[in-house]
């Protein structure tokens, strides 16, 4: 397949500074993608400002006065991959397989014990409401159901008109630590993409080796 765009910057990185054929190849295209990528984020960046603001004469005066390629490789660098992709992941389950559960009587005999219980499956986290209202409900649910240990799962939903395996995701969450803030688990896990690097590194490329060939991709 033919790349104009690519053939001409890996040429230019060759002749600057004396790559092999194959290294300034696979440079050229990251280059490319990366100036790609912050065309498009600082294109975004541009119609937030003008979102955020109704006016826009100062929207246009904030735009002209930021380096706004500047904060689109400042946003990049701090961006949490992993964050993410579990926000991703967990979105894009398929149905939980209810095959080897046990049966609905048996866990509406269940009732609710103190502590802190480990991490709910993704399937169960993507259940948690993402409005603000849902959300805040869940927590008033999950309240009541802390505090009324003797309560069972069947009595709790027939109590609020809703199904056992409600109660069951509520608690689950709910022991997990997750409903503790006030603040919409979809929020709490969209503002990971905008904290810094956990290792403290610095989110600069490494400079390139001392070039050890000198051949041109011609």
């Amino acid at each position: 397949m033919r790349e104009p765009l690519v053939t001409h910057r890996a040429r230019v990185l060759a002749t600057d500074h004396g790559y092999t054929r194959q290294k300034s190849l696979d440079l050229a295209r990251q280059q490319l993608r990366d100036e790609q990528r912050r065309r498009a984020l600082t294109t975004y960046i541009k119609t937030l400002i003008h979102a955020e603001n109704p006016d826009p004469l100062r929207a246009d005066i904030t735009i002209t006065t930021l380096d706004i390629d500047a904060v689109a490789v400042a946003l990049i660098a701090r961006a949490d991959i992993e964050g993410w992709a579990d926000l991703i992941g967990a979105a894009t389950l398929p149905p939980p397989d209810i095959a080897g559960r046990r049966d609905d009587a048996a866990q509406a005999r269940e009732v609710v014990s103190p502590g802190r219980g480990p991490r709910p499956p993704a399937d169960v986290l993507r259940r948690v409401p993402q409005d603000p209202a849902g959300y805040e409900r869940w927590r008033r649910l999950w309240a009541e159901l802390s505090t009324d240990l003797a309560v069972t799962n069947a009595e709790f939903a027939e109590r609020h008109g809703m199904s056992i395996r409600q109660v069951q995701w509520i608690r689950a969450v709910g022991r997990s630590g997750f409903l503790e803030s006030p603040i919409p688990l979809i929020d709490r896990i969209a503002e990971l993409g905008a904290r810094p690097p956990a290792n403290g590194l610095s989110a600069s490329p490494p400079a390139d080796p001392e070039p050890t060939d000198r051949s041109v991709a011609r």
